[in-house]
């Protein structure tokens, strides 16, 4: 009987450390050189992680292996499941994250000033349609004398845990989650033979 009542103390302590939000603070930059930060700060600020990425193209190339598109008819059914499935996996985890503010800022100049305003022209009201929490900020500002691309997104994003392991063990066991591991086999599969 004892056992039972630590078991059960150990399940609600791992519900209520659970609760307690996560919060992501990042970093990226894209100009001179690229540098990209990620810091997670649990329990109110007593357990913080930072990672630091130099060069992050590095850490992409197994996933531009693993991703490689196949055109022939079968491929492209398993692919559009891949996709489908992935998008799925991305809304039920967005449902557990809460964007508290992102900061961005664009420097871009293309060399010739009718490109650069095009470019400019089609970048200002995507910005003004996205849906950004109130103290975020967002500036473009265009160069049109001379090629220039700068790039700094920083924010702020809380996850909350128990809501992130419900919406992953939710679609881990649905039918599209299964088929979504199904077709990453079968990629694996296929990759170990060639």
């Amino acid at each position: 009987m004892l056992a039972l009542y630590i078991i059960g103390a150990l399940i609600v302590l791992i519900l209520l450390l659970l609760s307690i939000p996560v919060d992501f603070l990042f970093y990226s930059s894209i100009g001179e050189g690229k540098v990209a930060e990620l810091r997670a700060v649990w329990l109110y600020g007593l357990v913080k992680k930072r990672l630091r990425l130099k060069n992050t193209g590095q850490y992409f190339q197994g996933a531009r292996k693993m991703f490689r598109w196949h055109w022939h008819p079968r491929h492209i059914i398993g692919n559009l499941r891949i996709m489908t499935g992935l998008l799925s996996l991305l809304s039920r985890v967005r449902r557990s994250m809460r964007v508290q503010k992102i900061n961005g800022f664009l420097k871009l100049g293309l060399g010739n000033p009718l490109t650069t305003g095009t470019a400019f022209m089609y970048l200002q009201p995507i910005m003004t349609i996205l849906s950004l929490p109130e103290p975020s900020d967002f500036r473009i500002e265009p160069v049109f004398i001379g090629f220039a691309f700068e790039f700094k997104l920083d924010g702020k994003i809380r996850v909350l845990p128990l809501l992130l392991v419900w919406n992953l063990g939710a679609f881990a066991f649905s039918k599209q989650g299964r088929r979504l591991i199904r077709e990453f086999r079968r990629l694996r599969r296929e990759q170990r033979q060639n």
